[in-house]
């Protein structure tokens, strides 16, 4: 018969291991996040507003918890019973964070109230400078993750760039309610690759198929010419078995297979209606052979607050060129704007959660957008300081080959970096003369997952994302 002494340390041994296994869930879920301690220089305050303004039972007790490196000591969020007021509390980072970040807090439930009915009590902010940024307390755009052992992450997407992060629970007549907060956590967007198609490499060619009255491409080397604000302009007038316009985009270059691929398009009419939609198609093709194609519902878009939209697909061949394809609308005649090419490798288990995240911000005016690669030299007047080719193989087990050029001699120091921004590798750092040199990436002694290889010098810097598979 078990002695009760030892009972009890069997139920703590128990206990023990429980906590312990949630936490390495926890810590497995969100390895890619970013937790702000103490240490690192974040720092915590708290506030009451409303009726709880002034009532001694409202308020946040031990909020230091929520930066501490001991992920199970919550701060505490306290509601009365009867008091529609709200407690807040904020973490204040040490730098900057990037906008399409998905940032929020790890919550306990104290008192058995923090289910999805209570997402319209929750308030999730993001500040700069003491300003607010992003304000979300809608249930659609606050995800709720559970970990396990009454723990819950609320995150949101920003949409600005942030230096604090903040969470408010309001009160509800008849309930007390109390909170806990464990820890605030930022998990960064994806630092992806971006293969725009630019001359000189690259090259567009247009024109019409099957019969279609009125109809034509013009301005077709504006696709390739590096700008967002210039288009080549593709006119449906009347079309009949099944003709309509085409815009094609030759990379001058092989592109992996698992790509997203597509074209930055404007115009006149919502390419969320799938009426609409539906007569577009997007193919991927092989010298003249089709790959792979979307249309319709297949296709994913993305507005740019501009209005310019990026429309793609998921192509799950190898190709090196794209040709967008339109029909006409039930006799409506209607113009489209054709900016810019773009085709992205991803990794087999890249979310479409992450892809919205990675091309929501790009390219706008005054954003922030992710490093973005070039396919090819820029045909202008400025010289490019540096730039990196598309590694290959990628995603790659062992090694994989990285082409660094540069305008002009001088230093070059070539880094690879994980997802948590930590330099892993150095490729390159010394000096390089004018042209290309040859690097290997050695990805056998490190952890599958993304990681960012970047070629900086005194004139610019470049990116590459290399995916490490085994």
């Amino acid at each position: 018969m078990l002695t009760t002494s030892t009972r009890k340390g069997l139920r703590g041994l128990f206990v023990f291991l429980v906590v312990a296994l949630g936490l390495a869930t926890v810590a497995s879920a969100q390895r890619r996040a970013y937790i702000p301690t103490d240490t690192d220089g974040a720092t915590v305050s708290a506030e009451t507003v409303g009726l709880c303004l002034g009532n001694p039972l409202c308020g946040v007790d031990d909020p230091e918890n929520v930066i501490s490196e001991t992920l199970n000591r919550p701060a505490t969020l306290d509601i009365p019973i009867n008091v529609l007021g709200a407690v807040r509390l904020r973490v204040n980072l040490p730098s900057d964070q990037s906008n399409r970040a998905r940032a929020g807090f790890v919550l306990r439930d104290a008192t058995g109230l923090l289910d999805l009915t209570a997402l319209d009590r929750v308030t999730v902010r993001t500040y700069r400078d003491g300003e607010v940024r992003d304000e979300y307390s809608d249930a659609a755009l606050i995800r709720v993750n559970d970990y396990g052992l009454d723990r819950y992450a609320f995150t949101v997407r920003t949409r600005q760039t942030f230096d604090a992060l903040e969470i408010e629970v309001a009160g509800v007549v008849g309930l007390a309610t109390e909170i806990q907060v464990l820890w605030a956590q930022i998990t960064p967007p994806p630092d992806l690759t971006k293969i725009f198609a630019r001359a000189p490499q690259a090259s567009a060619t247009g024109g019409t198929f099957g019969v279609c009255v009125g109809c034509g491409v013009t301005g077709l080397a504006n696709i390739v010419d590096g700008s967002m604000d210039t288009a080549a302009t593709a006119d449906v007038l009347l079309s009949a078995l099944g003709g309509g316009v085409f815009a094609q985009v030759n990379y001058g270059q092989p592109l992996p297979a698992n790509s997203f691929t597509g074209l930055f398009i404007s115009g006149e009419f919502d390419l969320l209606d799938l009426a609409v939609l539906g007569r577009f198609e997007i193919q991927a093709r092989d010298g003249s052979t089709v790959v792979a194609s979307a249309s319709g519902e297949d296709l994913r878009v993305t507005y740019r607050p501009d209005g310019i939209a990026w429309v793609r697909f998921r192509s799950p061949a190898a190709f090196d060129n794209v040709r967008l394809r339109l029909a006409s609308l039930a006799s409506v005649d209607y113009e489209v704007n054709v900016h810019r090419a773009l085709t992205v490798p991803v990794s087999a288990d890249f979310a479409a959660e992450d892809d919205e995240a990675a091309y929501a911000g790009l390219d706008e005016a005054g954003g922030q957008a992710p490093p973005i690669a070039a396919a090819a030299p820029v045909a202008s007047a400025e010289a490019v300081a540096v730039e990196l080719g598309v590694p290959a193989p990628n995603p790659v087990a062992g090694s994989a080959r990285i082409v660094v050029r540069v305008a002009e001699a001088g230093p070059v120091r070539v880094a690879a970096y994980d997802a948590l921004g930590r330099e892993v590798a150095v490729l390159y750092d010394g000096v390089l003369s004018t042209g290309e040199r040859p690097l290997r990436f050695d990805g056998a002694g490190l952890a599958p997952g993304p990681y960012v290889v970047r070629a900086s010098t005194a004139g610019g810097e470049a990116a590459r994302t290399v995916t490490v598979s085994r």
